[in-house]
Parts: structure tokens; sequence; C-alpha cells
């Protein structure tokens, strides 16, 4: 009876219809050309130019991605919390 149920369940999966994905890209990114592709070496270098990106992000949300980063750099639990966990739990008698 289980299996039964199983292939019933993968024959009627098979059988979905996806969502149409195109509609969902604009006409801009459509059109938008290829992004030039550099050699790994040009990537690494740090005395290279830096890459500008036309139509990438703006400056707002770079910085508001580095200051994000930045919140996330710091220590996941503060100093209390550590020192009441360090202290264990006392078990009840």
């Amino acid at each position: 009876m289980r299996i039964s149920s199983l292939v019933l369940f993968f024959a009627f999966a098979g059988c979905a219809e996806f969502p149409a994905l195109d509609a969902r890209v604009g006409p801009e990114a459509l059109e938008a050309p290829f992004p030039t592709l550099l050699p790994m070496e040009q990537l690494l270098d740090a005395s290279a130019p830096p890459i500008s990106i036309a139509s990438g992000p703006s400056s707002n949300r770079i910085a508001a991605l580095r200051a994000r980063a930045a919140r996330l750099r710091g220590p996941v639990v503060d100093q209390a919390t550590r020192l009441r966990m360090q202290q264990g739990v006392q078990p009840a008698h």
C-alpha cells in the first residue's frame, strides 16, 4: 500500500506545470549586454584599477551592506550572557 501511494505521488508530481519564469524578467535585463569576462589574474591583482559596474547597485546600497557586514563581525553573545553561560546550570536538588 505504501509503495503504490509513493508511486502515485511521484506520478502526479511529474504532471505539475512549471510557472512561466520568462515573464518575470524585465525588458531591460533581456536587452542588457553580457558582462565582460576578465582573466583571473587581473581579478586577483590588487594593483589593477577597480572594476566599475555601470548598472550595478547604488552607492547607498553598498554602504548599507558594508555597515551590515561590520555589525555581523561583532560578538554573537554579549558579555553578560557569556558570563552567565560560563557559570553553567545549577541542577535542582
